[in-house]
């Protein structure tokens, strides 16, 4: 594509950047630029530059550098920074590489939008098609694209990327509660199969018991992280097993049973995740009556929001679209978790409350315990 055919903003980005393309693409006329791969012409045919870089890595400063002096003058940069103990370090070299403006992360559009209006510079927005368009499609696209991050990282032993993974998890909060959960999971089958769907449905259910429960804004993040991450550990899983069309043989399901156990032990190497989402990752599969797996806990063995992803897990299962069996209705699932709390597997107040959330409503005075 020439140079002029470009969009009119430039967003020069490394590894850890994608976020913010993310969330910046959907309204605005953005060209992405790998800090690996930019070259100085791509900047000179901007009428801005935004820059999503660590500026506390050298070798990433030099390479900027190099870009900025090799671009026409007069090319305007904002630079996004985070506001943490480097931030002073962080805005030296924005300055010195020539900033007319900074951003905070995380990045919001409105202050992308403004930042860029005091340059002179303004941008309609592209007009939204394929999931972009869809309800809740934005906030979607930004988690797939974070969970094919993490799996590849567990597969090949890189770190995981924990604030890529917490502002996903702030956009599903969004995304859900703005498109409501069965338009959200509608998006999600549409655009989505496999591991990512099953995550992705996963994800949405638990986002949406966390706002129909009012869950502390701490307790919601770290339900909508463990229900991110809940299967990653299925990146060790044969793909010929994931992707069977039809039931799994036992073997194959003693094989699938180890991801809890995977998923712990990566996540367990990686900072700043809260233990209760590790537990939650390693448990989803427990149920109430020690029938589950991968330690048979029991009762209060399990933690509340292991319990919570437990029920989320099931429903995003039930609901799911695979070759051998059509979905069930919200009705038809919520039912079959209503049955699973009366045997004792699960709890039944968060089945009640996630049936609440999908427009299902469960009476106190009908349930049971057998």
């Amino acid at each position: 594509m020439p140079a002029s055919d470009y969009s009119a903003i430039g967003l020069v980005y490394d590894e850890a950047g994608y976020q913010t393309l993310e969330r910046l693409s959907a309204s605005l006329d953005l060209h992405a630029i790998p800090l690996s791969t930019a070259t100085s012409d791509a900047l000179t045919h901007k009428r801005a530059v935004i820059v999503e870089v660590d500026l506390t890595e050298p070798a990433k400063v030099a390479r900027l550098r190099q870009l900025v002096r090799q671009a026409t003058p007069g090319v305007p940069l904002l630079f996004c920074l985070d506001r943490g103990r480097h931030f002073r370090l962080a805005q030296v070299q924005a300055n010195a590489l020539g900033a007319r403006g900074l951003l905070h992360r995380p990045v919001a559009t409105s202050a992308a939008r403004e930042a860029l209006e005091k340059l002179g510079v303004t941008v309609d927005p592209p007009r939204p098609s394929g999931i972009e368009a869809a309800a809740g499609g934005p906030s979607i696209k930004a988690s797939a694209r974070l969970l094919e991050g993490a799996f590849k990282s567990l597969s090949t032993g890189a770190p995981l990327d924990v604030r890529g993974t917490l502002g996903a998890s702030r956009e599903l909060l969004s995304g859900v509660g703005q498109a409501g959960l069965n338009a959200w999971l509608d998006t999600v089958r549409g655009h989505h199969d496999g591991t990512f769907q099953h995550c992705l449905l996963v994800t949405g259910a638990a986002v949406a018991y966390a706002l129909e429960a009012k869950l502390p804004p701490a307790d919601q993040l770290k339900l909508t992280v463990a229900a991110l991450l809940h299967d990653i550990g299925k990146a060790e899983i044969p793909l010929d097993i994931l992707d069977k069309p039809d039931r799994l043989s036992d073997a194959e399901f003693e094989i699938v049973k180890r991801h809890p156990i995977i998923g712990r032990d990566y996540l367990l190497t990686q900072d700043n995740l809260p233990p209760e989402v590790i537990d939650a990752v390693a448990h989803h599969h427990e149920y109430l009556d020690g029938s589950g797996y991968p330690d048979r806990l029991a009762g209060d063995q399990i933690a509340p929001l292991t319990r919570i992803l437990t029920v989320c897990d099931v429903y995003g299962a039930l609901v799911e679209r695979r070759a051998y069996k059509p979905p069930k209705t919200p009705y038809e699932a919520v039912m079959i978790l209503s049955d699973m709390a009366r045997q004792g597997k699960v709890d039944y107040q968060i089945v009640r409350t996630l049936g609440l959330a999908v427009d299902v409503v469960l009476r106190d005075s009908e349930f049971r315990l057998r």
